[in-house]
């Protein structure tokens, strides 16, 4: 169990620069430069952040035509991440959401009494923070 606590801890702090939006509108053939252009700008219209240095944004899993996939964005800087959840808290409402990137383990126990059970202490800032952007 101690190497599947590594992992799932291992796993979760690779991901600490990044968060997931949804959304946002999907268009076709977009490379992950021209969603990281998107991201950026969105944070600067509906934020009102500063311009932030996005390493890469991608979209997750296939293309359904009814509905658009998860962008997951990854930030050069924790700051910047940090900033966006702030500012975020402030803005509600509106037709994007964005959350902390985190693995499927931490997603189902975040902050709660079972934690430990995956490789996670309850105090680990793991929570999954889903915010409206207008």
């Amino acid at each position: 169990m101690e190497l599947e606590q590594r992992q799932n801890y291992q796993e979760n702090y690779n991901r600490r620069n990044n968060i997931r939006i949804t959304g946002l509108q999907e268009q076709p053939s977009k490379t992950w430069e021209e969603t990281a252009i998107t991201v950026s700008k969105l944070l600067e219209d509906k934020l009102q952040l500063p311009s932030m240095k996005i390493e890469r944004a991608h979209r997750t899993g296939p293309a359904v035509p009814s509905r658009s996939r998860t962008v997951v964005a990854r930030f050069e800087e924790l700051g910047d991440r940090e900033a966006v959840q702030l500012s975020s808290v402030a803005v509600m409402g509106g037709a994007a959401a964005h959350a902390d990137d985190v693995a499927v383990v931490a997603a189902r126990f975040t902050r709660s009494s079972h934690a430990g059970s995956v490789g996670m202490e309850p105090s680990d800032p793991f929570t999954i923070l889903t915010l409206s952007v207008t």
